[in-house]
């Protein structure tokens, strides 16, 4: 029978076929590499069965380097995994931290809100009652205003009397000294509308300064 034989041919190796009367010749070279290297993979073999705990040394096959492969990859992933959870950790720690700052300005906002309402009340009770009184104010000044006019009236009769009658000169000093004290009394009631006012509006400067800021307050607690 012809044996197949591997010749060198360029780079590759192709076989071919020794007529039978060659069969028994030398062997080449290659073919004899062949044989050590089985002969070496036996002698391996044998040692593994000796000693089965021994690595072996030869050399990974493509199920050892998927093997590794995979366990570099699960190693990644787990790194990866160990910094998303410290990552979440944190957020989370931010999170509640930011939760918790926001409830208490909230809670702050709410007072400082509700002690805003109650000041802004206050001044406009305080308000309303200065508007009472400057109505009182006005309506005794109107009535000290009518009576310094019927004054002024019994003044001139009295003057038209006196130039008639001398002798009604001491009721013409009495009725300018009345005259004076209700000027002096109108001149004090006077001030105090003036004063009045003047408070009246301060009250209104400093109600709508409140109202403004609270609008802001309320415009940025929502």
């Amino acid at each position: 029978m012809p044996q197949p034989v591997k010749q060198e041919d360029g780079s590759h190796f192709h076989f071919t076929m020794l007529p039978e009367g060659r069969s028994q010749g030398p062997l080449p070279t290659q073919h004899k590499q062949n044989q050590q290297k089985h002969h070496q993979s036996q002698s391996t073999s044998q040692r593994i069965k000796q000693d089965p705990n021994r690595f072996p040394t030869t050399r990974p096959t493509n199920h050892t380097k998927k093997l590794t492969k995979l366990t570099k990859e699960i190693a990644h992933i787990r790194r990866k995994l160990a910094v998303e959870r410290t990552r979440h950790s944190t957020l989370t720690e931010y999170t509640t931290k930011a939760v918790k700052d926001a409830s208490v300005a909230s809670t702050k906002a709410v007072e400082h809100t509700k002690a805003l309402t109650t000041r802004v009340d206050r001044l406009r009770n305080e308000l309303s009652q200065t508007h009472r009184e400057l109505s009182v104010v006005k309506r005794d000044y109107k009535i000290l205003d009518r009576v310094t006019e019927g004054l002024k009236r019994d003044l001139r009769a009295e003057k038209r009397r006196a130039e008639e009658n001398e002798v009604g000169e001491q009721r013409v000093e009495e009725a300018l000294q009345e005259l004076e004290e209700e000027r002096q009394r109108c001149e004090i009631l006077e001030k105090r509308l003036r004063h009045e006012r003047a408070k009246r509006k301060d009250d209104k400067l400093a109600l709508e300064k409140v109202m403004d800021l609270v609008g802001t307050r309320v415009i940025k607690i929502w």
